[in-house]
């Protein structure tokens, strides 16, 4: 087996980009248009069951050999259900749903290239790695809002410090200052 990649699908821009990773992927792999455009629309609806409204979906994607042939494998880990996709288990040479024991729903597809000659060369391997892992344009964005969010939490905070740093300091400086005019005080009455 060959690991290309794992994709994560959180939320429907990110869907969005998996899918188009995907068939990429089965286009690269020598699939028709049909056919990749069919294993786009099933992960697409294998997401949308397997989300279960808010959840989120690992897919491992690899090059895997069955029975002397390559093909594309795909699993899916998820919290919801991906039953009721009739076309799947006829499309795909190999469709299995089960359940791990930490109650998620792991769904195992399969299905042979279309060239059963097709051995991926170490360029090849190394470019669709590149592309499963490389962030969306939208996901770079919510990335980048995140981490300015963060950002401007931690700059609050520490003008929050400094200002109580601040205040200490007055407080400190007041105090100095009587202790001072103490001592001058008992200094005066010796």
């Amino acid at each position: 087996m060959i690991e290309l990649g794992n994709l994560s699908v959180k939320n429907a821009n990110t869907r969005v980009d998996v899918l188009k990773k995907i068939r990429s992927l089965a286009e690269a792999l020598g699939y028709d248009p049909i056919h990749a455009t069919r294993i786009e629309a099933i992960v697409s609806e294998i997401c949308r069951l397997g989300s279960d409204g808010e959840g989120v979906i690992n897919i491992s994607v690899a090059i895997d050999n069955m029975g002397g042939r390559s093909g594309l494998s795909m699993t899916f880990l998820s919290r919801g259900a991906t039953t009721g996709l009739p076309g799947a288990n006829i499309f795909f040479d190999v469709f299995d749903i089960d359940q791990t024991d930490d109650q998620m729903v792991r769904t195992k597809t399969f299905r042979y290239l279309p060239d059963s000659a097709f051995h991926p060369s170490d360029d090849f391997i190394k470019t669709q790695r590149n592309r499963l892992a490389r962030p969306s344009r939208m996901q770079l964005m919510i990335d980048l809002k995140d981490r300015n969010a963060e950002l401007k939490a931690r700059a609050a905070e520490l003008r929050a410090a400094k200002r109580e740093a601040e205040a200490a300091n007055e407080a400190l400086e007041v105090r100095v200052n009587e202790l001072d005019d103490a001592r001058r005080a008992m200094l005066n009455m010796m």
